[in-house]
């Protein structure tokens, strides 16, 4: 009778430290998938660069680890405080790590196209701003993964959004 209880005893701190030991690595892989996803993730930031005459280029800075694929901003309004002043920009098939690139994109006024001479892109500096704008952002990293990113432009400046997974993809 007592060594079947010893024996009960010793498996039933055996089931536990085979628990315990299998929650613990559990943790420890999921630590280094978080740490590998890291690693391959990219991360946007925008800025509106000064050029002649008063106008700006908007740019995109790759500030993440891994190349962005597939860069593309949602349709994007001016900051003047109309509705029907927008900008579509074009999509980038590619941003390396640590690379800046300009955006081309269309500037439309009562959707009619308007001249990059006429461009109202500088109301989305922080000094010509009446509202905040939010830029929407899609890509994906190389192994096809699906992110998302919010920025804000425009009236109290540049705000760097966080950038999420997109479930399921």
């Amino acid at each position: 009778m007592v060594i079947q209880m010893l024996n009960l005893v010793v498996l039933s701190l055996t089931l536990l430290a085979v628990a315990w030991y299998a929650l613990t690595a559990k943790r420890q892989v999921d630590e280094l998938i978080h740490q590998r996803n890291l690693s391959i993730m990219p991360a946007l930031s925008a800025q509106l660069i000064p050029i002649q005459g008063g106008q700006y280029d908007f740019q995109l800075t790759n500030i993440g680890n891994g190349s962005a694929l597939n860069v593309k901003l949602e349709k994007v309004k001016s900051c003047q405080s109309r509705e029907d002043s927008y900008f579509l920009f074009h999509r980038v098939p590619i941003i390396r790590s640590n690379e800046s690139i300009i955006l081309t994109y269309e500037e439309y006024l009562y959707d009619n196209r308007i001249d990059k001479d006429k461009s109202f892109l500088f109301t989305l500096h922080e000094h010509h701003a009446e509202i905040e704008v939010p830029i929407y952002l899609t890509f994906q990293d190389i192994e096809g993964n699906k992110y998302k990113q919010n920025l804000f432009l425009g009236k109290g400046g540049y705000e760097q959004g966080f950038v999420k997974l997109v479930k399921g993809s």
